[in-house]
């Protein structure tokens, strides 16, 4: 049974976020050499902000929170996993655990352990021994199996084990395309659509990768996961 994994990272959340300012500060300056006015910068900042709202939008949530200070209480390896999604076809679930909805002081399993439990209570016995999945397959973009160390680390310092045959075995771990090959891949089924109209998802993906990259928007690269996995003949 394939498992769709997407996540993401407030390190590479910020990288995404500061890359869109910098689009918008180049688009709103009408002399490079002159460089952006104080009018121009103010205007790019709220487009950046809009944008972050749409391509960012569990870093947009987080933001909204880090200045109460509550992600100060949690660990580094923690504190850095802004969202995980899980998409399961063949049970027809999509869940996805957010680091802004589930801070300490809310009462709620961190991202890393809602996950895992998610996990274990969708797949009973899946994992009890150190032998590969009799089922279940992860598949997500290029990084998911550091992702998914990352992932056991962030269990592991709250005293909650993740299964070693959940994350070790290579085999049960699938990643398909880096940035650039997803973006060409993208591009060329947009190429090959007969109306150009007809493919706005396409355009959304290219458009999302070439921002942010892979990593900073759970939400969003699941769109690009399902949408590239699905062209590639992966089922539920």
């Amino acid at each position: 049974m394939n498992v769709y994994v997407s996540w993401a990272t407030v390190e590479k959340a910020e990288e995404g976020a500061s890359n869109l300012v910098e689009r918008e500060i180049k688009v709103a300056t009408a002399d490079p050499i002159r460089g952006a006015t104080a009018e121009e910068l103010a205007s790019a900042r709220r487009k950046q902000k809009s944008k972050v709202e749409v391509y960012l939008p569990e870093y947009s949530e987080y933001l909204e929170i880090k200045q109460k200070k509550v992600i100060d209480e949690l660990d580094f390896i923690n504190r850095d996993i802004l969202a995980i999604q899980f998409v399961i076809p063949a049970l027809e679930k999509v869940v996805v655990y957010q680091l802004a909805k589930r801070v300490p002081s809310n009462n709620k399993l961190l991202v890393s352990l809602a996950a895992r439990s998610f996990l274990l209570n969708t797949f009973p016995g899946e994992w009890d021994n150190a032998n590969n999945s009799k089922h279940v397959v992860f598949i997500g973009l290029a990084g998911l199996k550091g992702f998914m160390q990352k992932f056991a680390s962030a269990c592991a310092v709250l005293g909650q084990v993740l299964p070693l045959s959940m994350w070790r075995n290579n085999s049960q771990i699938i990643e398909l395309m880096d940035r650039k090959d997803a973006e060409d891949f993208i591009n060329a089924c947009a190429n090959n659509v007969k109306s150009k109209t007809d493919c706005p998802e396409y355009r959304e993906a290219v458009a999302e990768l070439e921002m942010t990259g892979i990593g900073a928007s759970a939400v969003q690269d699941s769109l690009i996961l399902l949408t590239i996995a699905f062209k590639l003949g992966f089922a539920g």
